[in-house]
């Protein structure tokens, strides 16, 4: 799955990696008008790692109800610093870093990806966090929207039919960024559009704490250039009918992450 090029003098030219010498051996994957996707290493970890353990949603996505680090945020980052540096290490996972574009020495984010398991070689599943100062602000739909071109304009993923992403439903930022990149939760898929079907993902979420799953089809993908707004309002407003039918309470729009 690692497509990816080493850089070449017009970068260094461009953002001067030299006075960056932890970069010059990293692989770059592609770029977005504020984004520089880079390949990430065991440094990165303790960054990003630090937003993770400070963030509630991210914890439960991660460790479901446990409470062993609850009160212990140095033991979670420490935890959470060998975990992503194991999935770095991964052969079986590409893990990116996000730099800003227009100062590559900051991290404002990381992302990863990998084959769903080995019986659905065309299905990859995806990760996507934001440094917090990052979210609300639009960023989200670019890194997503600029990973989905990145898989599937690349013929080298020619056989990759569908993305995959999970998300808890308070995460209510979140859910409008992908709905906006063409995602939709998966029983979509199975039933007739019509129906509210996030009802059934709430449903699932509020017996078990599974989060919602939302996939984007290349099908999908290639039609959905125009990304109609219509239907984004449309399917944002079943989920929110969805909420209110299980009752389920949704953060302030301060709490939410993108």
């Amino acid at each position: 799955l690692v497509i990816a090029q080493k850089l070449e003098n017009d970068y260094l030219d461009e953002f001067d990696f030299r006075e960056m010498p932890e970069l010059l051996n990293r692989n770059i994957f592609f770029n977005t008008a504020r984004c520089l996707f880079i390949e990430s290493v065991d440094k990165d970890t303790e960054i990003f790692s630090q937003w993770f353990a400070e963030n509630p949603l991210f914890y439960k996505f991660l460790l479901g109800n446990t409470t062993k680090y609850e009160n212990d945020l140095q033991g979670l980052t420490d935890f959470l610093v060998g975990t992503y540096t194991e999935i770095i290490e991964s052969k079986s996972v590409v893990s990116m870093t996000i730099r800003d574009y227009q100062d590559i020495s900051r991290t404002i984010g990381y992302v990863d990806y990998t084959q769903v398991s080995p019986e659905r070689p065309g299905e990859i599943i995806i990760s996507v966090f934001l440094e917090p100062s990052q979210t609300d602000i639009g960023l989200g739909e670019e890194v997503i929207g600029g990973l989905c071109d990145h898989i599937f304009s690349n013929s080298e993923f020619k056989n990759i039919k569908k993305l995959i992403l999970k998300v808890y439903p308070q995460n209510v930022g979140a859910i409008k960024c992908y709905l906006k990149c063409g995602f939709l939760p998966s029983e979509v898929w199975k039933v007739d559009p019509a129906l509210n079907s996030w009802e059934s993902q709430i449903g699932n979420y509020q017996k078990g704490q599974v989060p919602i799953t939302m996939i984007l089809s290349r099908n999908r993908y290639n039609q959905n250039n125009s990304k109609p707004i219509e239907e984004v309002k449309y399917q944002f407003e079943l989920f929110m009918q969805a909420c209110q039918t299980c009752n389920l309470t949704l953060p302030l729009k301060n709490d939410t992450n993108t």
